[in-house]
């Protein structure tokens, strides 16, 4: 029985009007008695055909190198690069730099920051971000060069960094963190649901609320044209509060 479960039980029992939902799904890999080998043979054949395809076509262009940044001097370099592959990937520039500048230092003085780059022509084209800690390695954050795309770049340091974390870090356990994406479940073998409970306390302006949020909140999920609106607002609100 788990604190989840104990939560929903006594606010029910205290009558207090709640509502369960799905927060995001978590893949993972636990209880690693395996080489990082043993771990590659075990994934799918056609996932390990198109990554030695990808491989060898990306060679034909340079020369491959992988690496890993873990020295506490040298954190400013390692995010510089994390930055200049981040500069040309799909995703937007991280808005809360301050703060993982930070959290980043902290880690990295724990022992705990990994940095893991692919290179090609000493040119840095896919990086990832690694908390590890106790046995276990927490995935944070994955980039790579959109001019790359056809390689799977991400991919490839992807195989790269389990095998290195497996052979090298001898982690137990791999946390690839929240989300859902379809090639997660090709690279990991199981998947926890993460949960989240919101419970209204019991004045009559919570239990308004509990109500209101109870019996149209389905209703406005999954109508597409409703649920439109709401997300043009929360943009419009959210820029309005800049």
């Amino acid at each position: 029985r788990g604190v989840y479960e104990s939560i929903h039980d006594a606010a029910a029992e205290m009558g207090l009007l709640r509502r369960p939902y799905d927060c995001f799904s978590n893949w993972h890999m636990d209880d690693i008695k395996f080489t990082g080998d043993a771990y590659m043979k075990s994934l799918s054949t056609r996932l390990l055909q198109e990554m030695r395809r990808r491989r060898r076509r990306l060679r034909e262009i340079g020369n491959i190198v992988f690496d890993v940044g873990e020295e506490v001097g040298q954190l400013g370099h390692y995010i510089e690069l994390y930055n200049k592959v981040r500069g040309r990937s799909w995703k937007r520039p991280e808005h809360d730099r301050d703060f993982l500048w930070h959290f980043r230092r902290l880690s990295s003085d724990k022992g705990w920051l990994r940095f893991f780059f692919l290179f090609v022509n000493n040119e840095p084209i896919a990086a990832q971000i690694r908390l590890v800690s106790n046995g276990t390695a927490y995935f944070l954050s994955t980039v790579y060069d959109a001019r790359y795309r056809k390689y799977s770049p991400g991919a490839l340091l992807l195989s790269d960094t389990m095998k290195y974390l497996i052979d090298e870090e001898r982690v137990k356990e791999i946390d690839n963190m929240r989300g859902n994406e379809s090639y997660k479940r090709e690279w990991f073998s199981s998947r926890r649901q993460r949960k989240g409970l919101t419970i209204f306390n019991s004045t009559a302006n919570g239990r308004l609320l509990g109500l209101l949020t109870i019996n149209l909140l389905p209703f406005v999920e999954k109508n597409s044209y409703v649920k439109s609106f709401r997300n043009k607002l929360a943009t419009y609100l959210k820029r309005m509060s800049a």
